[in-house]
């Protein structure tokens, strides 16, 4: 299960890299098109990220440690 959760992490941060690699131009100029919202994008995206890191440490160390709780 937490080696499951661990690529669920992975995927999170590459669609959400991805998202951001891809409208990086109007993240310089997001002070422009206050209706886009995109500065509130990029934090969102940002956020997710770090998400989907946390998601892989902690699932990695669950992982790692599993077979020792098991009797």
């Amino acid at each position: 299960m937490a080696i499951v959760a661990t690529l669920i992490g992975i995927t999170l941060i590459g669609l959400y890299s991805w998202s951001i690699d891809i409208y990086q131009e109007a993240i310089a100029n997001c002070g422009l098109s206050p209706i886009l919202k995109i500065c509130d994008r990029a934090a969102i995206d940002s956020l997710m990220i770090i998400s989907g890191i946390l998601a892989v440490i902690v699932n990695g160390i669950i992982a790692t440690k599993a077979p020792s709780f098991v009797p």
